[in-house]
C-alpha cells in the first residue's frame, strides 16, 4: 500500500510538471538599483480596476510595468497562446519566430529598452518571458488580422478566416465643442479574450509629457 501511495504521488508530480504554462515562476532577487526604481512607481486596485504609475527612462519604466503587472502580463500570454493555436491551427512559438523576423528588427530603439526592461521586470517577479515575445503579443492584432490571414494561403492552412469586426470613434473641436476644446469618444469591438482593459495608466518619461491613459492588462509599450 506504502509503495502504491508512492507510485501514484510520482504520477500526479508528472503530470503537475507537463502541464506547467510556458512561463516559469522563479522569483529573484532585485538588484539595488531595480529596487529604487519600484520605489518610484506605484500600483493600486479600485473596484476591478488597475492603477499604475511608472516613470523614467525607457527601461526603468519598462522594468516597473513587467514588475508591477507581471501576473497579468503572464495570463494575456497564455489567453493569447491558446487563442492563437485554436484560431490558426500552429503553434504560438512559430508565431514568435515569424515576428522576430517582421518586427523585431524595425522597433525603435526606445521601445526595444522599455520592452528589454519588460523583460526584466517580469523576470523579477518570477515570470520569464523573451524580448520577442512581447513584441509578438504587443503586434498580435495586426498579425492575426492582417498578416496571417495572407500568409496562410500559402501554407493550404485550413483555420478559418475571423470575422470583420469594425471599430468605431469620433472627435470634434473647435465651434462644435462648448469651449473650444477637444473631444473624442472610441468604442472598440473584440473577441472576449481581448477584453482585459481595466488599467489605467500613469506614464512620467524622463523626457517628454505625462501620459494618462486607459490600457490593456497584458503588454502595450508603455511609451
Amino acid at each position: 500500500m506504502k509503495n502504491l501511495l508512492i507510485i501514484c504521488l510520482v504520477g500526479l508530480l508528472c503530470i503537475s510538471a507537463t502541464n506547467l504554462p510556458e512561463q516559469t515562476t522563479v522569483t529573484r532577487t532585485l538588484t539595488p538599483e531595480q529596487k529604487t526604481w519600484i520605489e518610484k512607481a506605484d500600483r493600486h486596485e479600485k473596484d476591478g480596476w488597475v492603477y499604475l504609475h511608472i516613470e523614467g527612462a525607457p527601461r526603468e519604466r519598462g522594468f516597473q510595468y513587467g514588475y508591477l503587472l507581471a501576473k497579468e502580463i503572464a495570463e494575456g500570454i497564455r489567453v493569447r497562446r491558446e487563442s492563437w493555436k485554436h484560431t490558426s491551427g500552429t503553434e504560438w512559438s512559430w508565431l514568435v519566430a515569424k515576428s522576430k523576423e517582421l518586427y523585431t528588427p524595425k522597433v525603435d530603439p526606445e521601445s526595444l529598452a522599455e520592452i528589454d526592461g519588460i523583460v526584466e521586470g517580469m523576470a523579477g517577479a518570477g515570470v520569464s518571458t523573451s524580448r520577442d515575445e512581447m513584441v509578438a503579443y504587443n503586434g498580435i492584432f495586426d498579425l492575426a488580422w492582417y498578416w496571417w490571414p495572407q500568409v496562410k494561403r500559402n501554407l493550404n492552412a485550413l483555420s478559418p478566416n475571423p470575422p470583420k469586426q469594425s471599430c468605431s470613434s469620433f472627435i470634434a473641436t473647435g465651434s462644435i465643442t462648448q469651449d473650444g476644446g477637444i473631444v473624442l469618444g472610441h468604442n472598440t469591438m473584440f473577441d472576449y479574450p481581448e477584453a482585459d482593459f481595466n488599467v489605467v495608466l500613469d506614464v512620467q518619461p524622463a523626457k517628454g509629457h505625462r501620459i494618462l491613459m486607459h490600457c490593456r492588462r497584458s503588454p502595450t509599450f508603455a511609451f
